[in-house]
């Protein structure tokens, strides 16, 4: 009997359906750690500029991960970054490796701990539920700042594809010209972002001061 039909099957005791959860999902959670770490891997060493992309989140870099593994190309640039904060985490890293804490618990801390503080919330998110976790990020942000903690919210941008073509395009001049990536982020607020006028996108001064759109 297939396994498919072994736990569609009801007399199938519920033992070995939970029995395979719990391994399944030690699966995921180790599989994607190592994920984290050879994404990471290829965009360090610049794999994917072999298909002219400046970086994984550009659309080229993401039609290149996803033709090349499958993996679709938002997930891939967001697991590569986790693997960025990871090569300086070695507890964090060790402790995914071991299946004792995992994926969705480590982003919630990994982009401001260090190798000083990251045992400590290691030990954390290992006794804790993920939305106790959340809480202490927010009381860890509050002691910090003396502010309350206000989640990141995600910007949609307006422009027409081939205002976000130009933006790409930009990106990719910038991070030639500077030799390093270089993030949308850095480049300017997706709301400072203006029509087109005559065909050519009106970007701020500063970005202007880099390159220009052609």
């Amino acid at each position: 009997m297939k396994l498919s039909d072994r736990l569609l099957d009801p007399t199938t005791d519920h033992d070995f359906v939970d029995a395979l959860v719990r391994d399944q999902w030690d699966r995921r959670e180790r599989a994607t750690f190592y994920l984290c770490i050879a994404l990471r891997r290829l965009y360090r060493d610049n794999v994917h500029r072999a298909s002219a992309c400046s970086m994984f989140s550009d659309y080229p870099a993401r039609q290149w991960v996803e033709q090349t593994f499958g993996i679709p190309g938002k997930l891939a640039w967001t697991f590569s970054q986790l693997g960025e904060h990871l090569e300086r985490l070695p507890v964090t890293r060790a402790a995914m490796e071991r299946g004792d804490v995992g994926y969705t618990k480590v982003r919630e801390f990994a982009t401001f701990v260090d190798p000083r503080s990251e045992r400590e919330w290691v030990e954390f998110a290992r006794n804790h539920s993920n939305r106790e976790l959340e809480r202490r990020v927010r009381e860890h942000h509050a002691e910090l700042t003396g502010k309350p903690y206000v989640p990141k919210t995600k910007v949609r941008s307006k422009l027409t594809p081939k205002g976000a073509q130009a933006v790409r395009a930009v990106q990719r001049k910038l991070t030639k010209d500077l030799d390093r990536p270089v993030k949308k982020e850095e480049m300017l607020e997706i709301s400072h972002l203006r029509p087109f006028r005559d065909g050519v996108p009106m970007v701020p001064r500063v970005l202007a001061q880099h390159c220009a759109v052609h």
